[in-house]
Parts: C-alpha cells; sequence; structure tokens
C-alpha cells in the first residue's frame, strides 16, 4: 500500500477517534494507534505542572475539552495529510487553532525572554523565521530525494534530524509570545510524517521544554528517538 493510499485509508478512522467513537478493525490500524498515541502525548504537553505557572489558574472542564478538540480535529489533519511546506501563515493558523486562548494571539510584536533566554528582536523576527523556513523547504526537498535510497535506520537519523532543525528554529526565534509548547511539538510531528514516519509519542513535558529551552540538538534527538511509537 502506498503512503498516499494508507494516509486515506486511516484518514476516517482518526476522524472518528477525534470524535471520541470507537475506531473499526482494518489492517492499517496499528499505523492508526500509532497517529493517536502522538495525538495524546501532544495534548499531554500542555497540562499544568505541579507548582507551575498554571498550576493556580482556574481551567473550566469545558474550555479545556474545547482546546483538546480543536487540537485534535489539527493534529488529524497534520499526521494523516501532512502540508508540503511549513510557511508563516501556516504556523499562525496552527497557533491559533492548536494552543487558542493562551496568552497573546498572532506573531509577537514586542521583545520577550523565556526562562533566561531571549528571542530575536521583533523587528527582526518575521524575515528571521521566512528564511528559516524557505531553508527548511529545500531541506524536504533534499530528503525527498534522499530518503528512498537509505536503509530505515539511516532514513530515520535524518528525518529525526530534520525534525529537531524544526523545533529548534521555533525554539530560537521565540516567535510567539509564549512558548508555544503544542505548535512547535506539532511541527516536529509534521517533520516525521512528512517523511512517512510515524511521529514520536512525547509525554514529558518537563523533559521536552528542558530541550527546547536549551535549544540542544543531542537532547532533542535523544527524546525524539527514544519516544517513537512501536520497533523502528
Amino acid at each position: 500500500m502506498t503512503l498516499t493510499a494508507e494516509r486515506s485509508a486511516v484518514h476516517a478512522e482518526l476522524q472518528r477517534a477525534a470524535l471520541g467513537l470507537p475506531l473499526r478493525r482494518r489492517p492499517v490500524e496499528v499505523r492508526a494507534t500509532d497517529r493517536l498515541k502522538t495525538l495524546e502525548g501532544l495534548l499531554t504537553l500542555d497540562q499544568p505542572a505541579e507548582g507551575g505557572w498554571q498550576a493556580g489558574l482556574p481551567r473550566l472542564r469545558p474550555e479545556m475539552l474545547r482546546r483538546d478538540r480543536a487540537f485534535m480535529d489539527l493534529g488529524v489533519q497534520v499526521l494523516v495529510n501532512p502540508p508540503d511546506v511549513l510557511s508563516v501563515p501556516l504556523l499562525l493558523e496552527w497557533r491559533e487553532r492548536s494552543e487558542p486562548g493562551d496568552q497573546g494571539s498572532g506573531y509577537r510584536t514586542a521583545d520577550v525572554t523565556y526562562h533566561g533566554v531571549m528571542g530575536v528582536p521583533h523587528e527582526e523576527l518575521l524575515p528571521q523565521l521566512e528564511a528559516r523556513l524557505a531553508g527548511q523547504f529545500r531541506a524536504v526537498r533534499g530528503l525527498e530525494a534522499r530518503l528512498p535510497g537509505l536503509p530505515g535506520e539511516a532514513a530515520l537519523t535524518e528525518t529525526t534530524g530534520f525534525a529537531v532543525d524544526v523545533m529548534r528554529t521555533l525554539a530560537a526565534l521565540r516567535p510567539f509570545w509564549d512558548p508555544a509548547t503544542r505548535t512547535v511539538a506539532l511541527a516536529g510531528a509534521w517533520a516525521y510524517a512528512r517523511c512517512g514516519w510515524s511521529a514520536p509519542v512525547l509525554t514529558d513535558a518537563g523533559a521536552f521544554l528542558e530541550a527546547l529551552h536549551a535549544q540542544s540538538a543531542d537532547m532533542l534527538t535523544r527524546l525524539l528517538l527514544a519516544a517513537l511509537p512501536g520497533p523502528v
């Protein structure tokens, strides 16, 4: 079964899962399950940590459900039919759909600091983001040409390197008013889906945020490879 056919086959199953309906059994159920695990993991990245800055904020269940439903719907689209390339408008749409109601809206228009690290000056933000995304467009085109000729482990290594670069770009530029954890994680999941792999199941928000704040390629690589679902 081709990758396109496999994505089409699981699309309806994932939509049913997003609505809380049971999955029907079919030959691609394992791949569908991988994608559901990825989505569930990404949902946990938004949960307030014990004693964290969100811990004292009231989180009404209807609002949480609305946020999670919006993110699940978006995740279905991204994992089943990943866009060819990331863009400035697309990232903003993901941010607004995956983390509705969070601090600020749109790309930031002032300088910000997270965990003692300052993002790029806001005047330089969009030009730098556009330049980085253009570079990633060239990178994914190169991957399309190289991956079919590589053994599985080498192909996974290249894909993981691409995903790390995507996430480190957002961590370094800090384009939004807050860390936008779900958006950054979804961009990494997109990189795997774009290259035809199941995306990692990220459930340790603390470790993920630590790696992002450190902008460490080694930390992110280890985290992503350890979180891949099932045998590679």
